[in-house]
């Protein structure tokens, strides 16, 4: 038999009806409060509305009264609200005021309702709750504990198949409209980890699952926290607080969404975070998202699943870049086949996204959590097995790495200019043959970008958005420019430092080449802007080759231009044979 759905219509009626004397939140509020009334009082309401409102506010003063605003009582006599409450009316006695159906309408109406509209906190798509739901439901998790909510979204999309203990930032009215509504919402207004509210008996009340996905590189709101020797790791980040009180105060199953940069940064509190979490073996793994599962926001995300029940000695990164799990329309993204992601999850199957990772191996990468760090393609299999046949060096031992100056922090009015090479002037193959943005700039300017000036074979890298682009330097290219050319911000300077051991040449070779880049992408980390961390770069491992070879590639990239320029030739010639037809003489 098909479920019928309960009709929108009334909401949208409502708001065009009062959309010139309340503001939209405000309707919906009253709506939200009206749905509740007539789900806790159906009988009442069909035979007393005026005596039903008395009873649900003066029974639930929180819910129905919890801020003074938006009354039934004072509302109920607005044209309009009788016929929206005799449409509720009709939906009970039609029995589609089902869980379902309840479920649908406070979706409709809840985005707008309580929160803060400059903080709107992260909703993630439907999907991914799906799989969430489908992991709690799999390991039979009755009771969900959110320590921290900012919009009640979590709530609402976790909470249809258990009942959910919340704490937040919200008033407690809304939420305990919810309960009425839905059944089994229990919330506090409060700060968990430095006041946590479910506490029975003096210790911390224990549930089968949590969630933690708010607020996202938020620093620490109290200093007391650093404190709280509850706490083993003290950082200015929440994040940090709340995962740790939610470890404590759960049994199960602990899902936190992340954004990439957090599990790949390589801020010193941020990698000492990942090593406590790594030592208390819990962690069972990491799934890499594609860009555009987290609403409102273009960033690279990362569910951490924990188990507080197990212990593991080893992480199962996942990532779904290019698998069937995922689904796209146009340019929609989305989750498929979330029972078998569920069981890639949760069990030892095998996948070619998937790869399991001893935590010594993690200690080894700077306990970086990126899944695209460890799930390697065929390709960046192709260059660790090349460079596995070479004695290597670190990066950092071979070349000096410098910094670009922050030249737009630098008074720049002045009579003086100076050339940026940016990340669009390094070519694929050859030498850099442009400096493309021209920059005016003081005395005191010129000064400081003075020890900065490009030298000739400096190797320019990308390390912030198209990274692992490279491009040398040539003498010919400075002298254009009077030497006045320095980097661009998102990229970083090598300087070889002893070209008796390897030249320059063969430093660019190695990272251009198809291995050189296969193995650079897997230190691109970032939830908006790839990015490669220093630490990252001087770690990256050069192969050391004999003589005769860095001989070759210095000779093979004079090859390099010298093609690169008669391609220009040609193209300058192809162009000109379109302009004859105007010169053509018979």
């Amino acid at each position: 038999m098909t479920n019928m759905s309960m009709s929108k219509q009334p909401i949208i009626t409502l708001k065009a009806q009062w959309r010139d004397q309340l503001n939209v939140r405000d309707i919906q509020e009253i709506a939200l409060k009206a749905l509740a009334l007539v789900a806790t009082y159906p009988m009442q309401v069909a035979e007393n509305l005026d005596q039903a409102i008395d009873k649900a506010e003066t029974n639930h003063p929180q819910a129905f009264c919890g801020h003074g605003r938006n009354l039934l009582s004072v509302e109920k006599d607005r044209d309009g609200f009788r016929q929206f409450i005799d449409h509720l009316i009709g939906f009970q006695t039609k029995g589609l005021l089902t869980a379902d159906n309840k479920f649908s309408w406070v979706c409709e109406l809840l985005p707008e309702i309580g929160g803060r509209e400059d903080n709107p906190g992260s909703a993630l798509h439907d999907r991914v709750y799906q799989l969430i739901d489908a992991l709690l439901v799999e390991s039979n998790s009755k009771t969900l504990y959110i320590p921290f909510e900012s919009r009640l979204r979590h709530t609402i999309m976790l909470g249809r198949s258990r009942e959910v203990f919340v704490e937040g930032e919200f008033s407690e009215s809304v939420p305990q409209l919810l309960d009425l509504i839905l059944g089994g919402v229990h919330y506090h207004q409060s700060d968990a980890p430095l006041n946590p509210s479910f506490v029975q008996d003096g210790k911390l009340q224990k549930f089968d699952a949590g969630f933690i996905a708010d607020p996202w590189s938020c620093r620490a709101p109290s200093s007391t926290l650093k404190h709280n020797d509850r706490f083993k790791i003290h950082s200015n980040n929440y994040d940090h607080y709340l995962i740790q009180h939610a470890m404590q105060q759960v049994e199960g199953l602990l899902v936190v969404a992340a954004s990439v940069s957090v599990i790949a940064s390589s801020v010193a509190s941020e990698v000492e975070m990942r090593q406590w979490l790594l030592n208390q073996k819990h962690l069972k793994a990491v799934i890499a998202l594609p860009n555009g599962l987290v609403q409102g926001m273009s960033i690279n995300s990362v569910l951490m699943v924990f188990d507080m029940k197990q212990s593991y000695d080893h992480v199962e990164f996942i990532t779904l870049k290019g698998s069937q799990f995922i689904q796209k329309q146009g340019r929609e993204i989305s989750l498929a086949e979330t029972d078998q992601l569920v069981q890639l999850i949760l069990t030892n199957t095998q996948s070619k996204n998937k790869a399991t990772i001893a935590h010594a191996d993690i200690a080894k990468q700077g306990y970086v959590f990126d899944p695209d760090r460890y799930v390697i393609s065929d390709d960046t299999k192709q260059a660790l097995d090349a460079l596995a046949c070479h004695a290597t060096m670190r990066l950092g031992n071979l070349v000096q790495i410098i910094r670009p100056i922050a030249i737009a922090k630098l008074k720049q009015e002045g009579q003086t200019t100076i050339y940026e090479v940016q990340s669009g002037d390094l070519p694929e193959y050859g030498y850099i043959d442009t400096a493309s943005k021209p920059v005016l700039v003081n005395d005191n300017a010129f000064n400081a970008c003075m020890p900065l000036f490009l030298k000739a074979n400096d190797i320019i890298i990308t390390v912030r958005g198209s990274v692992g682009k490279v491009g040398i330097v040539s003498q010919d290219m400075l002298d254009r420019y009077q030497g006045r050319v320095i980097a661009g911000q998102t990229n970083m300077v090598l300087q070889v430092i002893d070209e008796k051991i390897i030249n320059a040449e063969t430093v660019l070779m190695q990272l251009r080449s198809s291995f050189g880049q296969a193995r650079l992408q897997l230190l691109s980390a970032g939830a908006l802007i790839a990015g490669v961390s220093l630490k990252d770069l001087k770690e990256f491992q050069i192969a050391m080759m004999p003589a005769k070879q860095q001989e070759q590639a210095a000779k093979d990239l004079l090859i390099q231009q010298a093609i690169k320029q008669e391609i220009i030739q040609k193209q300058t010639q192809a162009r000109q044979l379109d302009n004859n037809i105007w010169v053509w003489q018979q």
